[in-house]
């Protein structure tokens, strides 16, 4: 069984806003290993709230 990594400090280097949200993400360790090397997907709407308190509906529509 793989262990997950921390995905603090990876970088989104993809993401996609369809019927699904896709987020990829990588990062590499300090001797050049990969790391991170994953992909996040919903497959449920939700609500982001950007810091001014605005609210957008994300996902199947």
């Amino acid at each position: 069984m793989r262990v997950p990594a921390e995905l603090v400090g990876t970088r989104v280097t993809r993401t996609a806003f369809d019927q699904q949200v896709r987020i990829s993400f990588t990062d590499h360790a300090p001797d050049g290993r990969i790391r991170v090397d994953g992909e996040l997907v919903i497959e449920t709407p939700f609500t982001l709230t950007d810091s001014s308190g605005h609210q957008a509906l994300v996902g199947l529509r």
